[in-house]
């Protein structure tokens, strides 16, 4: 059985400098770490790729949903928002 924690134990939002957790994250014992995405432009995904595999860790990427990120709303700006975020 494998067990992941989150990194919002620690640390909100997750940046590309938040793969300091990630020793940490190990040597707890954790094999997967949720990287919850808060703001996409704080994570340089080619860096933290790199830490997750020196730290033998594989990831699960959670979203930031909230008012204006809403596939649901009735207003089509909003869930373009939404889309947007989720592509990027």
């Amino acid at each position: 059985m494998n067990f992941g924690v989150s990194t919002w134990l620690w640390t909100s939002p997750f940046t590309t400098e938040s793969i300091g957790l990630f020793p940490r994250i190990r040597d707890m014992g954790f094999s997967h770490v949720e990287i919850p995405v808060e703001n996409v432009d704080q994570i340089d995904p080619k860096i933290v790729a790199v830490a997750l595999k020196d730290h033998g860790l594989l990831p699960v990427v959670c979203g930031a949903w909230g008012p204006s990120r809403d596939l649901t709303s009735d207003d089509p700006k909003v869930r373009q928002v939404c889309i947007d975020y989720i592509y990027r």
